[in-house]
């Protein structure tokens, strides 16, 4: 079987990482452009560039400038450049490594090209719990006519993103059914593969994927309110069916 060395990308939208991590194992870089060592052409951008050259058949390397990719930047907590993470084909992060060392990240990289390559002893069970978890979560994403996976709760967010998504929603008269992806971790990351969108928050209407905070930002930029955007106008589901954002799902699954 002819293998080809997969071209190095540089990322700034959500949706194209998105569509790499989604079918492909991954190594992020994020870098900045006053660092030294992570610049292009410094230490760090040089020697991911020559590791890509060895498993860039097996593995997606992209690149991310940090500030110019800020809410990427933030899903993944990225405090210090540079900073490398490892995603397995669907988002799921295994690993990362931050700060200039060059032999750690060699080693790290050697590491995860194994691991990825060898199929793991729970691809079995994977793949017959996949549909149930499905089945799950298609039920949350239709457990209200607008559906928030955020971190936190409407009252607590915890994490800026989620924060900012919930004052948009409650200042634009959206009521909406919330889920707090970090109490369930297999939410979480299967919902990211589920319907392949890689960050959080998620907004869900009417049970289809609207986006993230980039995509509600957009539609509040176009003409028209924004239950009009979201397609909520003059629905009776809109006004009389939501959830109250801090109604639990168990409460919300035991009326179903």
């Amino acid at each position: 079987m002819t293998s080809f060395l997969r071209e190095m990308r540089e990322v700034v939208e959500t949706a194209d990482l998105n569509a790499i991590t989604a079918k492909q194992n991954t190594v992020i870089f994020f870098w900045a452009a006053w660092h030294e060592p992570s610049k292009q052409g410094g230490q760090m951008d040089l020697v991911f560039a020559e590791i890509h050259k060895k498993h860039g058949e097996s593995i997606a390397f992209v690149k991310i400038e940090a500030e110019q990719a800020a809410e990427i930047s933030a899903f993944f907590e990225v405090a210090v450049v540079p900073t490398f993470m490892f995603l397995k084909t669907g988002g799921e992060i295994v690993d990362k490594l931050e700060g200039a060392n060059a032999p750690a990240l060699a080693e790290r990289i050697e590491s995860f090209a194994t691991i990825v390559s060898v199929p793991g002893a729970t691809a079995t069970k994977d793949e017959e719990s996949e549909p149930d978890l499905n089945t799950r979560l298609v039920k949350l994403i239709s457990a209200a006519p607008t559906m928030l996976f955020m971190k936190g709760s409407p009252s607590e967010p915890r994490c800026g993103f989620s924060r900012t998504f919930v004052e948009l929603l409650s200042s634009n008269g959206i009521e909406f059914g919330s889920f707090d992806i970090l109490q369930d971790d297999d939410v979480r990351q299967g919902l990211k593969v589920f319907s392949n969108w890689p960050t959080y928050p998620q907004l869900y209407v009417k049970g289809e994927l609207v986006g993230g905070l980039d995509i509600l930002k957009e539609m509040l930029e176009e003409e028209g309110s924004l239950a009009e955007q979201l397609g909520l106008e003059g629905s009776p589901e809109s006004a009389a069916g939501a959830a109250t954002p801090d109604l639990s799902l168990d409460e919300r699954f035991s009326k179903v």
